[in-house]
C-alpha cells in the first residue's frame, strides 16, 4: 500500500510528519481550523493552500493566498493588489506534486515523500520523472524492459507507448481506457450482459444513467455507469467499493431509491435502481423557471427528510446531498433519495479522483466546511446542512453562499458565511428559523438529528 508523507524540515513546526494511507484533504494556513495552524507567521494567509492526496497522487491548489505558495522554488498563485481571495483562487490552477517535491511557505518547508507501506517489494518507479507506485499499482503503468513509464511521461513521449495487449509482467488496466471510449467521445454506450439499453437519461461527476429493461422479466431499470477518476486501479479498491455499496443494497423505504443489482463487467463499474419517471428536483427547478411554492416543497421535504433518517439509523450517511439527487415518481408527487452511499464509497475506494483541488466530482453548493476540514469523518449533520441548503434552493433558486461571479467556491465555504434565507425570500419566520438552523456554519449548532428537524418542520407549518 502506498503512503504519503509530509514531512517539516524547517520551520516553527520542524520535525512534525502528517501521513496519508487513502484519499484524504489537508489545508494549511493560519486559522485554527487548519489541519496544520501557523498563526504568528505574517506571510501565512487564513486558509493558505489545499493539498489532496489520493495515494500515490497528489495535488495542491493555493487558496487565494497574498504571497502564493512555492513549489522546488517555483511560485503559484497569490493575489494581485486589491484582488480578493476568491478571485486568486479562482485563478489560480491546480498542481500535481511529485514525491520529494518541496512546498514552502513563509518559514515552514514541506517535502511530499511517497512510500510503499509494505517492505516486502520496492515501489515502481518512473524512469522518467521518478514518480513512486506500489507494488499492485503496476499494471497501470507502461512496461517496458522492466522499467515502468506513468501516465504523465508515457504522454510526453513522441515516441508511440506500447499497447496495452503488448505490455509483459503486467495486468491491463482497463478500466481506465474502456471507460475513456465511453464517456470521452460519446459515441458509444455500454452493453451490459442482461440488460437492452434504450436512452440517456442522466450523468454526473462519476459517469451517466442510461434507461434499460431487464431481460429476465422485462422490468425498467436505471443503470448507472461509473467513470473512475484514478490512474491505477487495483483489484483491493474494487472490492472494497463492491462491500460498501452492499450495504446500501439494503435500505429499503419508500423515500430512498432502491438498488437492485451491481457488478463490475470488463472493469466497469455498474449498478442498477427503481427507475424514476419524473426527473429530479433540480430539472423541475429548471423547467418552471422559478422556485417552488412553500407547501410543495415542505412536502417533498417531509418525505426527504423521513428517509434520510432511516438511512442515518442505519448508520449510513449520503454525504452528496443536492436536488439533482432528489428523484420523483411520475406523479412527482412522491420523492425518492437517490445515490445513498455512491460518494462516499466512491471516494473512500480512491476511485474519484480529485474531488477538491480543481475538479469536483460533484457540485460543492450544498457542501458543509466539515467537507473539507474534517473529510474522513462525515457525521449526520453534515447531511443536515446539505438537506437545507437543497431546502433553501427550492424555495429561493439561490445558494446558501454568497458564490461571487467568476470566483471559486472553495474560499466561500471555508470561510463558512451562510445567507439567512430571509435576506433570499420572505418565507415565514418559523420556517426560516428551521432552514437557517440547519445550515448553521458550525455542525454543533445544527439539528442533531434528522427527527428534531421534522419535528421542527411539521410545527412551522401548522
Amino acid at each position: 500500500m502506498m503512503s504519503v508523507k509530509l514531512k517539516i524540515i524547517s520551520g516553527p513546526m520542524s520535525g512534525n510528519n502528517f501521513e496519508f494511507k487513502e484519499h484524504d484533504i489537508f489545508i494549511f494556513g493560519r486559522l485554527s481550523d487548519c489541519h496544520c495552524c501557523l498563526p504568528d507567521d505574517p506571510y501565512i494567509s487564513r486558509h493558505h493552500f489545499l493539498l489532496e492526496v489520493n495515494p500515490p497522487e497528489v495535488r495542491l491548489k493555493d487558496l487565494g493566498s497574498l504571497n502564493g505558495t512555492y513549489i522546488n522554488n517555483m511560485k503559484f498563485g497569490g493575489r494581485d493588489k486589491d484582488e480578493q481571495p476568491e478571485e486568486a483562487v479562482k485563478r489560480s490552477s491546480y498542481c500535481d506534486v511529485k514525491n520529494g517535491d518541496f512546498i514552502k511557505v513563509g518559514n515552514t518547508t514541506f517535502n511530499v515523500v511517497m512510500e510503499v507501506a509494505s517492505d516486502k517489494q520496492a515501489p515502481a518507479a518512473c524512469i522518467k520523472c521518478g514518480k513512486l507506485f506500489a507494488v499492485n499499482e503496476r499494471g497501470g503503468l507502461a512496461y517496458i524492459g522492466g522499467t515502468f513509464l506513468c501516465y504523465e511521461c508515457r504522454g510526453k513521449l513522441a515516441a508511440p507507448v506500447p499497447s496495452i495487449k503488448d505490455m509483459k509482467g503486467a495486468r491491463a488496466n482497463m478500466l481506465d481506457d474502456l471507460l475513456l471510449g465511453i464517456f470521452g467521445n460519446d459515441q458509444s454506450a455500454p452493453d451490459i450482459p442482461g440488460y437492452q439499453l434504450f436512452r440517456e437519461i442522466g450523468k454526473g461527476g462519476f459517469g451517466k444513467v442510461y434507461l434499460v429493461k431487464r431481460n429476465r422479466d422485462g422490468k425498467e431499470l436505471a443503470l448507472k455507469v461509473m467513470l473512475s477518476r484514478k490512474k491505477n486501479v487495483n483489484d483491493k479498491d474494487v472490492q472494497r467499493f463492491h462491500r460498501e455499496m452492499k450495504v446500501c443494497m439494503d435500505l429499503r423505504h419508500k423515500n430512498i431509491v432502491l438498488l437492485e443489482e451491481q457488478g463490475n463487467h470488463n472493469g466497469m463499474f455498474y449498478f442498477t435502481m427503481e427507475y424514476c419517471p419524473g426527473g429530479n428536483i433540480g430539472l423541475l427547478l429548471h423547467k418552471r423557471g422559478k422556485p417552488l411554492e412553500e407547501d410543495e416543497a415542505v412536502s417533498m421535504m417531509l418525505q426527504v427528510l423521513d428517509g434520510l433518517a432511516f438511512a442515518h439509523e442505519k448508520s449510513i450517511v449520503h454525504r452528496d446531498l443536492k436536488p439533482e439527487n432528489i428523484l420523483l415518481d411520475q406523479s412527482q408527487k412522491i420523492v425518492k433519495i437517490s445515490d445513498f452511499g455512491l460518494s462516499k464509497n466512491f471516494e473512500q475506494a480512491g476511485l474519484s479522483g480529485f474531488t477538491a483541488a480543481g475538479e469536483y466530482a460533484g457540485t460543492p453548493d450544498y457542501m458543509p466546511k466539515e467537507q473539507l476540514l474534517d473529510y474522513k469523518h462525515i457525521k449526520p449533520a453534515s447531511d443536515i446542512f446539505s438537506i437545507g441548503a437543497t431546502f433553501y434552493n427550492m424555495l429561493t433558486g439561490d445558494y446558501v453562499y454568497d458564490f461571487k461571479p467568476g470566483a471559486d467556491p472553495l474560499v466561500a465555504i471555508l470561510d463558512g458565511k451562510v445567507i439567512p434565507i430571509r435576506k433570499r425570500r420572505n418565507v415565514p419566520k418559523k420556517l426560516a428559523d428551521v432552514i437557517d438552523k440547519s445550515i448553521s456554519p458550525e455542525p454543533k449548532d445544527r439539528y442533531q438529528t434528522v427527527a428534531e428537524m421534522k419535528r421542527d418542520l411539521q410545527k412551522a407549518m401548522k
